[in-house]
């Protein structure tokens, strides 16, 4: 997501706006909460974060170097002849269920392919989903197994479902 010194939005992926509008459901299409512009207009460095939380999962959002958007009508020479406005990329990223991810001693990354292979996809759909490699996946995948104690897919989601179910 790429937004400017008062926080509106320059562009943004439909990913990020897909969870955006899952942690601020009430807010209108391509609207930020007001607390993220805030924090966009208070000038963060580059590397800081914005943690929105939301029943145990959390959005998080890291700042990354500003950066010269050219276009437009603020894209007009200023006074000191240069053109565009300064922005912000910034990363979204989620968080689920920390409390659930510690109890079954998985990594976020690790439970984000296994949500993936319960909702039945494969290596190549996983590694496409989450921007890795499918080499990635599989490492995952074996350490998942591995913290489960189970050799296969099948049995790593029954074995989450078990351990999960019982608090």
């Amino acid at each position: 997501m790429i937004v400017d010194g008062s926080g509106r939005t320059i562009f943004a992926t439909d990913q990020a706006w897909q969870l955006v509008r899952e942690y601020c459901p009430h807010l209108p299409d391509e609207t930020l909460p007001g607390d993220l512009r805030q924090w966009v207009r208070r000038n963060p460095k580059s590397g800081e974060t914005f943690k929105h939380s939301q029943s145990g999962d959390r959005l998080i959002l890291r700042c990354g170097q500003p950066a010269r958007w050219p276009g437009g009508p603020a894209g007009r020479r200023n006074g000191n002849g240069n053109r565009g406005r300064m922005v912000r990329l910034l990363r979204l990223e989620e968080e689920k269920g920390t409390s659930a991810l510690k109890k079954l001693g998985l990594t976020v990354r690790e439970a984000e392919v296994l949500h993936w292979i319960a909702q039945g996809k494969r290596n190549e759909d996983i590694a496409a989903i989450l921007a890795i490699s499918v080499g990635t996946v599989k490492k995952h995948c074996e350490n998942l197994f591995i913290k489960l104690g189970v050799e296969n897919r099948s049995s790593a989601v029954v074995a989450a479902i078990d351990a999960l179910r019982i608090e």
